[in-house]
């Protein structure tokens, strides 16, 4: 362990001679809260005989068998703990420092002036405990699963297992192992978000979208609640809802706040503007081009004369006009 990590200035290798108990520590401390390691498992052992007993530590344990395994539990932010009077085996317990978590704050890609004002976190842990803190039930499936063999990535898949179809969970399951193993994601990458995102998806080469990114619990639980799963990874703010509809993306997290009237009025104003979005520079330019007789004469002559000094076709002029939005709104 101390030779595959020779390299790195934050691995740390410890040892402790406490009466006939000798204990060989090997940790990050960038990870590693050293609070923690004192409390919770040095001064178990001094206060007990024998070293067996710290496993009676709050401490998430577990047994390592192999070098592979202790070097992915100290990359996780675990410690490993070597006993010689037992060389076969070694502890590994779960001490992450919390210092590097962001705090929770309000999202800002999806406001709201009424209901909740908090969002996800780059903390899977977190994350979940926001959700369970919503949905009390028993009911509520966290699967975890660990993606990639070079750079493993913890994902989360969440459902209501009363609601959500088996069928659904392990067809998403299936698609989601064979992610790393499947050519789609390099080998010098860490499999994201998209790379999820296009896995599961029934329809690749759709242009309409078939899942949501949101940063918001309360949507997220909606989303859980209508029978359908939603999948998160560790180190992304953002849970990602599927299967998931175009006509989804109108709804705002504040039309479920407001009185159903209301609610309804602002859902169709969105699809109205839309369809005017999609259809208004088409319609112009079919009548500019093919059917101005169908426009008033005051009209007809006013558009004539805005369109005399443009020396592009209304065609070519629509076109760069949509682009020129576009890169005001990345500017």
């Amino acid at each position: 362990v101390k030779s595959a990590f020779q390299a790195s200035s934050d691995f740390k290798y410890k040892k402790y001679s406490i009466g006939e108990v000798t204990l060989h520590l090997c940790y990050l401390d960038t990870l590693i809260d050293s609070e923690i390691i004192q409390t919770h498992i040095l001064e178990r052992v001094i206060s007990k005989d024998h070293s067996d007993r710290i496993i009676t530590t709050i401490l998430d344990t577990e047994d390592v068998y192999t070098l592979d395994e202790c070097i992915q539990a100290i990359l996780s932010g675990n410690v490993i703990v070597f006993n010689d009077h037992n060389k076969s085996i070694a502890k590994s317990y779960s001490a992450p420092s919390n210092n590097s978590d962001r705090s929770i704050s309000e999202t800002v890609s999806e406001t709201v002036i009424l209901g909740a004002h908090d969002s996800f976190v780059e903390s899977l842990k977190i994350n979940i405990t926001l959700i369970r803190k919503r949905l009390r039930t028993k009911e509520l499936i966290v699967k975890n699963i660990t993606v990639g063999k070079k750079y493993p990535k913890a994902i989360s898949i969440i459902y209501l297992n009363d609601l959500t179809p088996k069928s659904m969970i392990e067809t998403i399951e299936q698609k989601i192992k064979k992610l790393g193993s499947s050519g789609k994601v390099e080998p010098h990458q860490m499999i994201e978000s998209v790379h999820i995102q296009n896995s599961i998806e029934e329809y690749p080469s759709s242009p309409f979208p078939q899942v949501m990114f949101t940063e918001r619990p309360d949507r997220t639980v909606r989303h859980l609640l209508s029978g359908k799963p939603a999948i998160m990874l560790d180190n992304d703010p953002s849970a990602i809802l599927f299967p998931y509809d175009i006509y989804g993306y109108f709804r705002s997290a504040d039309d479920f706040n407001f009185r159903w009237l209301f609610g309804v009025f602002f859902y169709c104003l969105r699809i109205f503007a839309f369809w005017i979005a999609v259809l208004l520079p088409s319609i112009y330019i079919a009548i500019t081009t093919y059917h101005s007789n169908i426009l008033p004469v005051s009209i007809f002559y006013t558009l004539k004369l805005s369109i005399e000094n443009v020396p592009l076709p209304p065609l070519i002029e629509a076109f760069s006009m949509i682009i020129i939005l576009e890169l005001l709104k990345e500017a």
